[in-house]
């Protein structure tokens, strides 16, 4: 009879069997495709919803600020046709001092006012017999002891308000007589 021997998976005897694991003997399928290239994890996409309300805020906050620019460029025009060029203007200021003279550029910082003159009350000679009243009279800008240039750049803060001057107004008479005796100066 034969010995009993110990065998092994299908029959075989020990020296014949594997040491390997019984996992390691499943059998493996070949995928005949290529592997599938890595590809790294994205970023969650943002929805559209989100970018359309990011473009209709830039567009907005663009709107506003050219409207605001349009507007202040409106204001400025608007003031500035107002001004009869040509004629004479009379400016107030908030220290009671009235400039009369022609505005030549005018906006929200200041007034440029050329060809200016203003009021200068002369004092008579007072005697205790007669009571004479003190009297108005144009001075040209440029005659002073400073000699300023006949220009002048008028804070807009202290305007109290400009208007426009008559043609046949006195201040206007004035001045045309004013030049006529001094050559047009």
């Amino acid at each position: 009879m034969e010995q009993n021997r110990p065998q092994g998976p299908a029959g075989l005897p020990p020296s014949m069997r594997s040491t390997a694991p019984r996992s390691a003997h499943k059998p493996q399928h070949h995928d005949p495709r290529p592997p599938a290239p890595h590809v790294p994890p994205q970023p969650p996409k943002k929805s559209k919803g989100v970018l359309i309300a990011g473009l209709v805020a830039l567009v907005l906050i663009a709107i506003t600020i050219t409207g605001a620019g349009i507007m202040q460029l409106a204001s400025n025009l608007s003031t500035a046709t107002a001004v009869k060029s040509g004629g004479y203007q009379a400016v107030f200021l908030t220290n009671n001092m009235v400039y009369f003279g022609k505005i030549s550029d005018i906006n929200d910082k200041y007034i440029k006012m050329t060809d200016i003159f203003y009021l200068q009350v002369q004092q008579p000679n007072t005697d205790a017999k007669t009571q004479q009243q003190s009297q108005l009279s144009l001075t040209k800008l440029g005659n002073e002891l400073h000699g300023p240039e006949d220009a002048m750049y008028i804070n807009a803060k202290e305007v109290l308000f400009w208007e426009n001057l008559k043609a046949d107004g006195k201040v206007t008479a004035a001045i045309k007589d004013y030049k006529s005796k001094n050559d047009g100066k």
